[in-house]
């Protein structure tokens, strides 16, 4: 019982401090023995207070409802007071209304607030990192002299016959042999390729004799 004396702060501001240490002294006695048998006496001199200021600031607590005594004192018997549930009826209401009212309404503000900005900084990420892809994008076509600026498409990507180079495409155009003349047009089979162009079955048949023949013989086609 020496250790300690509450001092509610509900009390203090409503009465001052005084009168919130004498419900404290009476409080800790009633926590213990279910109710406070501590003379006045013995409490002025815990609080370093008279007697008189016990008796003032113990009626007022009685009068508004937060102690009650039991006894008045008299022929030779100390007061008897015990804590009521006014005090504790007051903080309980004052918390909730606290949780109910403050809590939530800061709660919102702040959720609200910070889903703003967290949009906003991610909508902002994005957006940059689409434009530098496209950027990318359009500096690699350039340098490989496609005109299209546009990213290109899945399926263009996944196209083996897409990364054929020019080059390529023009090595196979003049391996493919040119037309033939009229007259092998309805025969195709009658010709054949030779360096230096396209001649018919019986040229070079004439040529073939023509090499079969002496020297002094031989004739040019």
């Amino acid at each position: 019982m020496d250790y300690y004396t509450p001092v509610p702060e509900i009390l203090t501001k409503k009465y001052g401090l005084i009168t919130a240490a004498i419900y404290g002294r009476i409080f800790r006695f009633s926590e213990e023995a279910k109710g406070c048998y501590e003379s006045q006496g013995t409490m002025a001199e815990a609080l370093n207070i008279s007697i008189s200021t016990i008796k003032v600031h113990t009626r007022l607590l009685v009068k508004d409802g937060y102690i009650k005594c039991i006894n008045d004192g008299g022929q030779g018997r100390n007061f008897h007071f015990y804590i009521t549930s006014k005090l504790e009826t007051e903080v309980r209401d004052k918390e909730v209304l606290l949780s109910e009212i403050q809590t939530p309404l800061a709660e919102i503000q702040r959720t609200s607030v910070g889903d703003t900005e967290n949009h906003i900084k991610t909508d902002y990420k994005r957006d940059k990192v689409l434009s530098t892809s496209d950027d990318h994008s359009n500096l690699l076509n350039s340098l490989d002299g496609n005109t299209d600026s546009g990213p290109r498409s899945n399926s263009q990507a996944d196209d083996p016959s897409n990364g054929r180079s020019q080059d390529t495409e023009e090595q196979e155009l003049e391996s493919e042999e040119p037309l033939s003349p009229a007259n092998d047009i309805q025969n195709p089979t009658s010709t054949k390729q030779v360096s230096g162009g396209r001649v018919s079955k019986y040229e070079q048949e004439a040529r073939e004799h023509a090499k079969s023949l002496p020297a002094n013989e031989r004739y040019e086609l």
